[in-house]
């Protein structure tokens, strides 16, 4: 009986054994899925870049905005008109967006 049963188990693990690739084609599959997979992800490391790079330049761009305003509201405020709430608020970032624009600089180049 115990003869029968290790025939049996060598029988189901030649057949387990020959249903599966040999493993260097395995190992060949896996290493080029790996090259694929790593150019994906450098694909999408780069567009993320790119999109940064973007990002920062659209909020320079604002931020240019912003300060040309104040120049008019400065100028405004020195022709003696009375400036409200929001243009007053507006003026006090002043120093903000400019180290703001100075870094965004710095770091694009």
């Amino acid at each position: 009986k115990k003869q029968q049963q290790k025939d049996q188990t060598q029988r189901l693990i030649n057949i387990v054994a020959n249903s599966f690739p040999p493993p260097p084609a395995a190992a060949t599959a896996t290493a080029q899925t790996s090259k694929k997979q790593q150019q994906d992800q450098t694909k999408t490391t780069s567009i993320t870049d790119v999109d940064a790079m973007r990002e920062a330049r659209r909020k320079r761009k604002k931020l240019l905005k912003n300060l040309k305003a104040i120049e008019k509201l400065r100028e405004m405020e020195s022709d003696g008109k009375i400036l409200n709430e929001e243009q007053l608020t507006k003026i006090a970032k002043e120093e903000e967006w400019r180290a703001e624009v100075e870094s965004l600089e710095h770091n694009l180049k």
